[in-house]
């Protein structure tokens, strides 16, 4: 057994033997005391310090995977707001598209409203009396102004199921030298036809009244657009 650290005695010429021999036993025994001591201290001592490691340790790797789920968490957020935006900008180019294709078929349509109606017609009647021109040759001629030349393909492909003979009107028409032809048939390739220098300048002026009459009576540009002048640069030729 270990004894309790004592008062340190003082040696002197008188002290005995037994008493010498007592003390540094004494001395002996406390000297191993603070060895055991300290050992047990420096044990201690790391002892702690691996708990704490060992603890530190553990704690990294929580939060090491903490981290790494939190960052699984992010990428699967990230792809699914990725997969929501690709899906709206499906849902939005389906949109415009749908929306474009409902524009067209309302201009297809053409659901537009004339004002006063009768009084146009009336007006209309006039001058085909004046250039004696009736409603289908008045129509005609609108149609055809905006071509430099045609067929009777393209009459088909542009006007549609109308009940209106083309050759008929055609030929009432060229009678009058409003249309000539300007080139035979040749092989697969069909007859064309264009107004003549009359049938230009008679164009044109029913087609100043059609457009001036329109303006006034709709506030607008005209239904759509406006009828064509046969000298504009815009007239088109249908060819297939």
């Amino acid at each position: 057994m270990f004894e309790k650290k004592a008062d340190f005695k003082y040696i002197t010429k008188n002290t005995t033997r037994e008493e010498l021999v007592e003390e540094c036993r004494r001395l002996k025994n406390l000297i191993c005391q603070l060895r055991h001591t300290k050992k047990k201290h420096r044990i201690t001592k790391h002892e702690e310090k691996r708990k704490a490691a060992k603890h530190w340790k553990e704690r990294f790797h929580e939060m090491k995977y903490d981290s790494y789920k939190k960052s699984q968490l992010i990428w699967g957020k990230n792809v699914h707001i990725e997969r929501l935006r690709k899906k709206n900008r499906t849902i939005e180019t389906k949109g415009v598209k749908r929306g474009y294709q409902m524009a067209m078929k309302k201009i297809l349509v053409n659901h537009y409203k004339v004002k006063h109606v009768a009084q146009f017609l009336m007006k209309v009647h006039t001058v085909m009396e004046i250039y004696k021109l009736n409603f289908k040759e008045y129509s005609f001629l609108l149609w055809a102004g905006r071509y430099d030349f045609f067929t009777r393909k393209d009459f088909l492909l542009t006007i549609g199921d109308v009940d209106i003979n083309f050759y008929k009107t055609l030929n009432g028409l060229m009678k009058r030298n409003l249309i000539s032809v300007v080139s035979e048939n040749i092989g697969h390739k069909a007859k064309a036809f264009s107004l003549t220098g009359t049938g230009m300048d008679m164009y044109n002026k029913i087609a100043k009244f059609t457009n001036k009459f329109l303006k006034s009576d709709t506030g607008t540009s005209g239904v759509r657009d406006n009828v064509q002048n046969a000298g504009s640069a815009e007239k088109v030729s249908i060819r297939k």
